[in-house]
């Protein structure tokens, strides 16, 4: 796979997702495994700066799978950078910090 800063989602047929975030990456697997999509998930980098692309090889799963992702009411309705408001923050009690 090329190095991710020549990152061009558009020579990767069937790519659905892509997250710096390897649990990430095996849930949403997964979930479409679960809805009887098949998903392969493929490291680009280097282990300490891995991304994780979601490729989906049926193209004609490809738009089930993005509605999934990202549309649809009881799907997993993923943001992708720059969709979160920008005001968007946890608060202050939050156990996260």
């Amino acid at each position: 796979m090329k190095n991710s800063e020549s990152f061009n989602p558009q020579q990767i047929k069937g790519l659905v997702w892509r997250t710096a975030n390897n649990i990430q990456a095996r849930q949403i697997k997964n979930a479409l495994e679960a809805l009887r999509i098949l998903c392969e998930i493929q490291q680009d980098g280097n282990a300490e700066q891995a991304v994780y692309l979601l490729i989906v090889p049926n193209p004609a799963d490809v738009p089930r799978a993005t509605d999934f992702i990202w549309r649809d009411e009881f799907g997993l309705q993923l943001k992708s950078v720059g969709e979160m408001p920008q005001d968007y923050h946890l608060p202050k009690s939050d156990n996260n910090h």
